[in-house]
């Protein structure tokens, strides 16, 4: 139904595109059902841990990982502490060999060769955020049921000339498999996109959202002249800096190409 009166088919097109219209039932559907870079990783790791709490799981493994920018700085401050922790040793295995050397040969001091040092992670909130993120690697290396079933080792490695690295070895096998982290960093991205679409469908297609163009359509079809408040109301409103929600700015897409 349209107003009676012409003159307030403007309030109408302005009220639909205002915080209160359209905007007002996207964040709604947003608050609902939020995806968060946390929500992937938590659910994750409940499919592994399934008696701990998701809020648990939030507040204290993923803690402040809002972007994947956090992922990534997590990650790398763990491969860092073992790293520290690898060159140390290495460091005193070398002084301890050059010590040695130095009160049998005075004449002829022995350099010891480097070789590949592997340290194990073995806090348990960095073993429960790296298993929930390796299981994303793009490759399939992890999967949750393999977490279940196996017993894993996660590996820091560092050899001469190469950067240190995250490695799994499984069971009782003693061969190690080097992790990517952008690879799955990569997965994790991936999975990202695909629960920003489910929700970004969910809202549109579960809200009055779906309607509107059919509504605005019909105005225009019984006012001609009114095409052009609504052609500028769509610009002026489409979501920019401060509205940064890659959902609202999707929903909003999709909404205004069912309009033109």
């Amino acid at each position: 139904m349209f107003p009676c009166q012409p003159a307030l088919i403007d309030a109408v097109i302005r009220s639909i595109f205002s915080t209160q219209g359209i905007f007002r039932l996207i964040d709604h559907g947003h608050f609902h059902s939020p995806v968060h870079i946390v929500d992937i990783l938590s659910k994750r790791a409940k499919a592994f841990l399934p008696t701990a709490e998701l809020m648990v799981l939030k507040k204290v493994i993923f803690t402040g990982m809002a972007k994947l920018e956090d992922v990534i700085k997590k990650a790398k401050l763990i491969l860092d502490k073992h790293n520290v922790q690898l060159q140390l040793r290495s460091k005193n295995s070398n002084d301890m060999s050059y010590s040695d050397s130095e009160s049998k040969y005075s004449h002829s001091i022995t350099q010891v060769k480097p070789e590949a040092k592997l340290s194990e992670v073995t806090e348990q909130h960095d073993k429960v955020f790296l298993l929930s993120l390796f299981s994303f690697h793009i490759d399939g290396i992890l999967t949750p049921d393999a977490i279940l079933q196996d017993q894993i080792q996660i590996l820091v490695g560092q050899s001469k000339f190469k950067p240190a690295e995250f490695l799994l070895k499984f069971g009782e096998d003693n061969a190690t498999k080097a992790v990517s982290i952008k690879k799955c960093i990569m997965g994790l991205t991936d999975k990202f996109k695909d629960e920003i679409e489910t929700q970004t469908s969910t809202i549109y297609e579960k809200t009055i959202i779906k309607k509107l163009p059919t509504y605005l359509k019909k105005i225009v079809q019984t006012y001609p002249s009114k095409m052009e408040e609504i052609v500028s109301q769509l610009i002026s409103n489409f979501p920019h800096k401060e509205r940064p929600s890659i959902v609202t700015l999707l929903v909003y897409q999709r909404f205004s190409l069912k309009l033109a």
